[in-house]
C-alpha cells in the first residue's frame, strides 16, 4: 500500500500543473485542520452568521479546485491568479468581519506569498507580496464597515500590517535570493516546462 501512494506520489512529479496540484494539496489539509481543530472552538458571537458560510464555502471551494487541478493535468495561466485571489479574499472577509477570533488566518498573506514565490518564481512571489498588501488594508475597511477589532484597534492592526505584508519587503527579497539559488533548479524546470506548453498550444 504505502508503495503505491509512493509510485503515485512520484507520478504527479511529472504534470505540467505540478506546482498548482501542490497547492491544492496543501489548501485542502490546511483547511481541514482549521475546519476540525480550530473553527468548531470558538465563538463568533454575532459574527457566526457571516463566518462559518465564508469558512465552509472556503472549504468546498478546496475540495472542487484539486479535483480539477488533478483531473485537467495542464497548467492554465489563471489558477495562481484565482486561488490568490480567493485564499487572501477568504482570510479578508473573516479577518474584517470577526476580527482578533480569526487572527490564526493571518499565516495567509505570509503562505501565499512563500507558496507562488518557490512554486512559480520571482515574479508571481511580488504579485502576490503586493496582493498580500493591498488585501491586508481591506481588511481594516471591512472592519470600519462594521466597527470591529482591527477599526477599534488601529495600532493592532498597523502592527500587523507591517509584520505580516509589508515587512519592508524582507520576505520578498530573501525568498528571491533562495528562488534564484541553484539549490532550487526544479523552478526553473518548471517554468521551462510551461513556456514548452504554450507554445505547443
Amino acid at each position: 500500500m504505502a508503495g503505491s501512494v509512493r509510485s503515485w506520489w512520484q507520478a504527479q512529479k511529472d504534470r505540467s500543473n505540478y506546482g498548482e496540484f501542490i497547492q491544492a494539496v496543501l489548501r485542502v489539509v490546511l483547511g481541514q485542520i482549521l475546519l476540525l481543530g480550530y473553527f468548531p472552538w470558538v465563538d463568533f458571537g454575532q459574527s457566526a452568521a457571516w463566518a462559518r458560510p465564508i469558512y465552509l464555502g472556503f472549504v468546498a471551494y478546496t475540495l472542487a479546485l484539486l479535483l480539477w487541478v488533478y483531473k485537467t493535468k495542464k497548467s492554465p495561466g489563471f489558477v495562481r491568479y484565482l486561488t490568490l485571489a480567493v485564499d487572501m479574499g477568504s482570510a479578508v472577509a473573516l479577518l474584517g468581519i470577526t476580527g482578533d477570533r480569526s487572527a490564526i488566518l493571518l499565516f495567509v498573506f505570509t503562505w501565499m506569498a512563500l507558496g507562488h514565490g518557490f512554486r512559480f518564481g520571482l515574479k508571481e512571489l511580488y504579485v502576490a507580496w503586493a496582493a498580500g498588501a493591498a488585501a491586508f488594508v481591506g481588511v481594516y475597511a471591512i472592519s470600519a464597515a462594521v466597527g470591529g477589532f482591527w477599526y477599534q484597534y488601529p495600532l493592532v492592526w498597523a502592527g500587523a500590517f507591517v509584520w505580516v505584508p509589508g515587512q519592508n519587503k524582507t520576505l520578498p527579497n530573501a525568498t528571491g535570493f533562495l528562488i534564484s539559488s541553484p539549490r532550487h533548479p526544479h523552478i526553473h524546470d518548471y517554468q521551462c516546462l510551461q513556456r514548452v506548453e504554450r507554445k505547443s498550444l
